[in-house]
Order: structure tokens, then sequence, then C-alpha cells
């Protein structure tokens, strides 16, 4: 249950707001901003959750556990835009399909960088404790 709360829940809670957000005709955007710019760092963030939950705090990623979160990701990405055909005043996009693939690989490469150096740091860390 524990992995539960600290892996599995943020990417669920976090996939809730996107579609909640996503299900608003008008969502909050700031003023005079471009809000298909906020696909990269939504899907990149959505990305990062997914994948840290499908490794649970392994030590060793596998390439199985990346191709599984880009999967899902893009899998929800997609889903998204379709549902936003149902939303009054939004329509589905492809090119919102691509930005969100861009953010999730980018998500991914930033888990990537964060696993390695987190090992990394863990591995000095207990060479300096012996």
């Amino acid at each position: 249950m524990k992995n539960f709360f600290r892996y599995y829940l943020p990417p669920l809670l976090y996939a809730v707001i996107i579609f909640v957000l996503s299900g608003m005709s008008h969502p909050p955007v700031p003023y005079n901003y471009d809000s298909s710019i906020l696909h990269y760092p939504e899907y990149a963030l959505l990305s990062f959750l997914v994948i840290r939950a499908l490794n649970c705090g392994k030590e060793h990623l596998s390439l199985l556990t990346t191709i599984y979160c880009f999967l899902i990701s893009a899998a929800f990405g997609f889903l998204d835009e379709v549902h936003q055909a149902f939303v009054p005043k939004r329509v589905p996009d492809i090119n919102d399909f691509f930005r969100d693939v861009t953010g999730i690989v980018a998500g991914i490469v930033i888990f990537f960088v964060y696993h390695f150096l987190l090992k990394t740091l863990r591995g000095k860390a207990n060479a300096l404790s012996q």
C-alpha cells in the first residue's frame, strides 16, 4: 500500500487533473499565453511520474519499463485529444498530440538523468560511509 501512495497515486491524480482541465471549454491559461506550449511540460511531468511509478524505486531501469511508459503516456495523450472532440469550443489537434509526444520523450530523458544522478549520489554516499 505504501508503494501505491508513493509511486502510483501521483501519476493517477495528475492524469485526472489533465482530464478535468482538458474537459473545460476555457481552461485557465494566463492571458495572452499560447496554450499549445503547455503540452510540453504537461506531458513531460506525466511521463516522469509514470516511469517513476513503473520503476517503483528499483535500482535498474529497463528498456521495457521505458517502452511501457511511452505507450501509456502517448495513449493518454491521444485519448485526451479524442476527449476534446466532445468538449464544446474544443477540437482535437494532431499537432497537440505531437507536442504531447515530444513532452513525453523529454520527461523520460529527464527521468533517466534523475535516475542516473540519484544512483551516482547513493553510490558516493555508500563509499563515504565505508
